[in-house]
């Protein structure tokens, strides 16, 4: 038997709600009534206030992995898989939402500098020793001709 794949709002909304707490998708698409996951990305496009939602519920689903992560830490018996299922749980979420909990910190600093009162200065000393230098026009910052 086929699985469903009409567009429902009522399996969306459970799709979403499910995967917003942190249920994977793959899980979710287990179920008989849930339609697979290429039809649930082909939703996504299809259907853009699914894919908005959609992108909300992956915030949220981000989310409870790290609230899960810490969970397992403290209830999981053994500390080695404790560790590699929080990790797991983390590194998912550091992909998933970069911004958030990713570890690269990306910083960017632009400064413009205006060196034409130096170069005037040594042109003038220049001038003073007697080297002789062809003639040259300085451009002010923000003059363009």
């Amino acid at each position: 038997m086929a699985r469903p794949s009409k567009y429902s709002e009522k399996i969306a909304e459970e799709i979403l709600s499910r995967y917003a707490n942190g249920e994977t998708l793959s899980k979710i698409c287990k179920d008989k009534h849930i339609p697979e996951r290429h039809t649930v990305y082909r939703w996504r496009s299809g259907y853009p206030d699914f894919g908005e939602a959609y992108i909300l519920a992956q915030e949220e689903h981000v989310d409870a992995l790290v609230d899960e992560a810490g969970e397992i830490v403290d209830t999981e018996q053994n500390p080695q898989l404790g560790k590699l299922k929080a990790d797991h749980r983390r590194w998912l979420a550091s992909r998933l939402n970069r911004q958030k909990y990713g570890d690269k910190l990306d910083v960017q600093h632009n400064h413009t500098l205006d060196i034409t009162p130096i170069i005037s200065k040594a042109l003038e000393r220049l001038s003073n020793i007697g080297v002789g230098l062809p003639e040259m026009k300085l451009i002010e910052a923000g003059d363009s001709d």
